[in-house]
């Protein structure tokens, strides 16, 4: 901040020593002159003024810089951040409009600019500049919202999550340069920050989302911390993420990646837990349970791996997690131990197979793994209890694809685990259970175009009950934004952008360019001076 006030300092002499030339070039008494138009035959005339309106408008422009400087007056200014979010399933721009304010002062979100794409960066495993190059609509969209004069100076972040974490050091590295190297020479935005293209962390991603959506709820950003966060469970494509504020009056944080802490504006103080599951997102997860029904097909003698990995095989597996009387083709599956096979799916059945479903479900939850600090939620994994440790009265907060499975197809925004496990059974059901119960809910023909949804709610079902010991009755609120403003990790890291100033490196240029082109002004208005005073002389 001491280097921006020097430039400051030095654009205010700048603009002092063309007041001393203009004083010397004139006395700056107001002159006004004439001059003369034709409109309609008529010949008018109208008198202006040079001199001392100079000296005012000369005025109107140092004013501010001597606040900003002396720091007597609060300055505010429109700035626009631009976060992507390259994730597994597709990426996504975000531009955020802040109005910035020197001193302390929270800063205002005004609008968000919102567009996403098909495929996601992960897609492009050896492409690496069609993945680069995969951006440009979400780029352009960026720069249709940015005004010309601020896009250079525009902060900008690439970051990637979990599906380009699972391609591999190599490749993902590959692509990320790549991405870097694009958006520096072809497009005007500032990359800014250590790592401004760079895969992010399961805890930022998990942390940054509920700094989100804490501060569109109102519950962070207020000087204090007023004890009533919201906890927020994000399901991605290949990791879901839970973050929360929990109650530990009595028992010690857990000191080791599990505890993250937060220190929000000046005086707000967090200890979050958090934990990013990375291969438990919905695609992920909806692997794993065709894998499991594919191991679990071998190790009962159904079918050999010889004969699963045959090219073309006409082999169907039971697959309890679809609709009675369907199947499934062609479906790509990575095993466990990284073989790629391509594998077919029926549920021969008439009847539903739900509680089939949720066995195999429960099964790739590995809730029986070793639990080496108490207590734990599922793999393994450390978790405060969110009914001993949580506040009751605080809210659950579900999005992504949790929202995308559940309220397209009828679901409210705030439910509780009955009414998922309910949803999901009567999904299970098929064609009957379609048409006696969720007619009148959602267009049925969406349900048998998406045969997955049975084998995806289950999943949602049992990882939120199961997994992380939500209970049955317990509210849970979904939505895809607040306030206007989509929910998401975004935001944060947005946030946490527009903390730092020396990410809006245009301001010090702007400053220096307004005061140039007043220079030119006052020198123009000198030279018309004389100019018109000749020609009206008589």
């Amino acid at each position: 901040m001491a280097r921006f006030s020097n430039y400051k300092f030095i654009s205010l002499a700048v603009t002092v020593i063309m007041l001393i030339v203009l004083l010397r070039t004139s006395n700056y008494s107001e002159t006004n002159y004439t001059t003369s138009s034709v409109s309609n035959g008529e010949t008018k005339q109208q008198t202006q003024s040079t001199g001392n309106s100079i000296l005012n408008t000369l005025h109107e422009n140092i004013q501010p810089l001597l606040d900003s400087t002396t720091g007597s007056k609060q300055t505010c200014e429109v700035v626009h951040v631009i976060v992507v979010d390259a994730g597994s399933s597709g990426s996504r721009v975000h531009v955020y409009d802040f109005n910035k304010c020197s001193g302390n002062k929270k800063p205002e979100l005004i609008k968000e600019h919102f567009k996403m794409l098909k495929p996601g960066l992960s897609s492009f495993k050896s492409d690496f500049k069609g993945a680069a190059e995969s951006l440009d609509p979400l780029l352009e969209f960026a720069q249709s919202v940015i005004p010309d004069d601020k896009q250079s100076c525009s902060p900008i972040v690439v970051k990637a999550t979990a599906g380009l974490r699972l391609l591999g050091e190599n490749e993902s590295k590959a692509i990320l340069d790549y991405v870097t190297t694009y958006i520096n020479t072809e497009w005007p935005f500032n990359l800014v920050g250590k790592e401004p293209v760079a895969i992010m962390g399961g805890d930022q991603e998990g942390v940054f989302a509920w700094i989100t959506t804490n501060f569109l709820l109102g519950n962070i950003g207020n000087g204090e911390n007023l004890g009533k966060t919201a906890a927020i469970f994000d399901l991605g494509g290949g990791s879901t993420q839970i973050v929360f504020e929990p109650m530990l009056e009595d028992n010690k944080f857990v000191e080791n990646e599990y505890k993250y802490d937060l220190n929000f504006g000046l005086k707000e103080q967090y200890e979050l837990y958090q934990y990013s599951h990375l291969g438990y997102g919905l695609n992920e997860g909806r692997n794993k349970i065709y894998s499991t029904i594919i191991e679990n097909s071998i190790k009962n003698g159904i079918v050999t791996k010889q004969s699963i990995l045959q090219e073309n095989s006409k082999i169907k597996l039971e697959n309890p997690c679809l609709p009675p009387s369907t199947k499934l083709d062609n479906v790509k599956v990575t095993l466990e131990d990284g073989t790629i096979v391509t594998a077919n799916f029926k549920n021969s059945q008439t009847e539903e197979t739900f509680l089939q479903c949720r066995a195999v479900t429960e099964q790739i939850l590995k809730k029986d793994t070793a639990c080496l600090t108490q207590p734990c939620s599922f793999n393994g994994i450390h978790q405060p209890s969110l009914v001993k440790e949580f506040k009751d009265t605080s809210d659950l907060y579900v999005f992504s694809f949790f929202y995308d499975k559940t309220v397209p197809f009828g679901m409210p925004l705030n439910f509780n685990l009955k009414d998922l496990r309910n949803f999901a059974e009567i999904v299970c059901g098929g064609t009957n259970s379609w048409e006696t119960q969720l007619s009148t809910m959602t267009d049925i023909s969406t349900l048998s175009e998406n045969l997955e949804l049975c084998m995806e709610l289950t999943f949602q079902f049992e990882l939120l009950h199961t997994g992380y010991e939500i209970p049955l009755d317990r509210e849970l609120k979904t939505c895809q934004q607040i306030e206007g403003n989509e929910i998401g990790w975004c935001l944060g890291v947005a946030l946490e952008i527009l903390s730092d100033d020396s990410s809006f490196k245009c301001d010090i240029n702007q400053v220096l360019a307004k005061n140039t082109e007043l220079a030119a002004t006052a020198a123009n208005a000198v030279s018309n001076e004389d100019t018109l005073v000749d020609v009206d002389m008589p």
